[in-house]
């Protein structure tokens, strides 16, 4: 089983560094907050069952193709790599995929699914967003993260 640890408790907030996390990915590697950095990021929690994430993983897979420069992490919450497999085959989903314990979900304060975390390429949270997504709202974030 896919294992999450995080350092330290404080929750994610928009004006602050990112909580350091350690999250096995889809992949079986290692994925942390400091190989984010250098990059911004887009980290999106979901759960293969959840409609609302469905809905906007096509606006997250598209936007992951106009913005290579932006890191795009998926993290699963609690769900099987079999279950999370299928769901990446599906959609199409190219990037960075890892599977939460529920440390992470605990420590970034995520409450509900879908919710999104942009941060920029130094680490620091800007932007988060509970609920699903549309192409324009990937945008927007996206555009307070990088310039």
């Amino acid at each position: 089983m896919l294992a999450a640890v995080l350092l330290g408790s404080n929750v994610a907030t928009v004006g602050d560094a990112a909580p350091p996390f350690f999250l096995d990915t889809l992949g079986g590697g290692t994925l942390t907050i400091h190989a984010l950095r250098g990059h911004p990021a887009l980290i999106n929690v979901f759960a293969t069952w959840c409609p609302p994430c469905k809905m906007e993983v096509p606006a997250l897979v598209k936007a992951s193709r106009t913005h290579p420069g932006v890191r795009f992490v998926f993290v699963d919450e609690q769900e099987t790599p079999a279950q999370v497999t299928r769901f990446v085959h599906r959609y199409a989903v190219a990037s960075t995929v890892a599977i939460d314990g529920g440390a992470f979900e605990a420590t970034y304060g995520v409450g509900s699914i879908p919710t999104t975390f942009v941060l920029d390429a130094h680490g620091v949270v800007r932007a988060i967003h509970r609920g699903p997504l549309t192409s324009h709202d990937v945008e927007r974030m996206l555009s307070d993260a990088t310039h």
